[in-house]
Formats: structure tokens, sequence, C-alpha cells
């Protein structure tokens, strides 16, 4: 979405909107606002309080990222050089948000998009088979929490999406139960690799990417669309934001 006149406030454009915004979330599962110019941290606030209300404290804190103002707070502070798999925010969570918004203060000098895939697609791509066995067993995440690396960029992603030097290295080194993450079925037994082969390629297929300008403003259903990031040369920043806390059935928030 980009402003028709100039001098558009999308602030209130989205107050007197949210129900056509909302409308058009839901079809594609992401929206990209360009050309509104460049809003500080506490803008993004009032933008997320336009849309959805209060913003969201990060809590149960899995990556490494800062405080930037308020509820704001940097995108994950991994090492340039690496990438980040799809994924669903605090999926792992209990509660988790509906929307995550990002707010591009400095895009990279090279490379640093943040690809995006709808799941929807990304379930349609999957062999029947591979759906129903995971219908049937469920999903079990394992976190272990270690002295030397909690919070650090190996503990959030699963251990087949790392590079294969980090991979090696945790084999290496540490026994399978005691890797910091790491992803089973729901009865404890192991995804096997063509599964897991056909889940990565399901969503590089279902991928849409676009190279960051300032001020671009992302704004995604975080049930309807995974995010990633690709490596980058330079200096990046990217502000992030949460809102509409939703969990299962028996947690705080439904």
């Amino acid at each position: 979405m980009s402003p028709a006149v100039d001098g558009l406030n999308l602030i209130s454009w989205t107050k007197d909107n949210r129900d056509f915004v909302e409308a058009k979330l839901l079809r594609d599962g992401a929206l990209l606002f360009r050309g509104f110019g460049s809003l500080a941290p506490s803008e993004l606030e009032r933008f997320i309080e336009a849309i959805s209300g209060e913003p969201l404290e990060y809590r149960e804190r899995s990556s490494p990222r800062h405080p930037v103002e308020g509820r704001i707070y940097s995108s994950t502070d991994y090492p340039a050089h690496q990438g980040i798999f799809f994924h669903n925010e605090n999926s792992y969570q209990h509660v988790w948000p509906m929307k995550i918004f990002f707010l591009c203060q400095t895009p990279a000098e090279c490379g640093g998009e943040t690809p995006i895939a709808d799941t929807r697609e990304v379930l349609r791509r999957l062999r029947s088979s591979t759906v129903e066995g995971f219908a049937r067993k469920g999903c079990m995440y394992v976190r272990n929490f270690h002295e030397h690396l909690g919070l650090s960029w190996q503990t959030v992603f699963h251990v087949t999406t790392l590079e294969p030097s980090v991979r090696d290295g945790l084999r290496a080194t540490m026994e399978e139960q005691d890797w910091p993450t790491n992803t089973y079925y729901g009865d404890g037994s192991p995804i096997e690799d063509e599964v897991l082969d056909e889940i990565r390629k399901a969503y590089g297929q279902a991928s849409v990417s676009f190279a960051w300008r300032r001020g671009d403003l992302l704004l995604l259903d975080n049930m309807l669309t995974a995010h990633s990031r690709t490596p980058y040369v330079g200096q990046r920043s990217i502000l992030v934001g949460m809102s509409e806390p939703h969990g299962y059935r028996g947690s705080a928030l439904i």
C-alpha cells in the first residue's frame, strides 16, 4: 500500500480504515506500507495501537534482541552472515502474537531481506502423508537451557536448519538430548530427514521476497505468514513490534 496523495498520515488513515486493512490482511497474510515517510519507534507503537491495541512486551525471550523504546524492539541480533529460517514468531509459546510489525530504519547495503511465506500455501505443497503424520502424532519442541548457550543465536531454531558447520559442531560436542533446541513428533519419535527436506522445500517454493527501503512498514498475520531473514552486508536496522496475544485452550489468553 502506498499513498495516493502527498502528506497522508499513515496512523490517522489506518484508524479510519481499520476494517479495510484487516480484510486485506486476512486475504493476503501480509501488507507492506511504502512511501509514507519514516516513522519513529514511538510512531510505530501508535500505528500498532491503531491496528490492534496495545503492543506486547517481548516475554519468554529466546533470541538476542534489545528494547529500543517502549515495547518496540530490535530485530534478532544474529551475525550478519547467518540467515534465519522461516518461522512464526513465538510459535513455541502457549501464548503468541497474532500480528507482528517490522519497520525498516536502515536497509542493508546488500541482502538482509525478510522473505515471507503463506503457511496456507506451504500446507498445500506438502504430501497428504506428511500432513496426516503431524495431525496424528503432533509436534514436540525441545529446548534446553545451558549456562553458555542461553540466548545465543543457536537457541532458537531447529538443528537441521542451522549452518552445516554449526550443526556438525553441536553433534560432535553434545548428545542429541542436550542440544539447545530440537523438534520431534509429538510422541517423541524423530522426524524423518525426507520429511524435513520436504518442509524446507515447501517453504522455499512458497516464499516471497523484496528489498527493504527506508521507512517500509511490513505487517504480518503471524498465523498465516511465516518470515525469515537472509544474510547481509553493512548496517541494518529493522524494528519489531507485536500485538494481539492468542493461545491454546487452557492458556492465559485465547
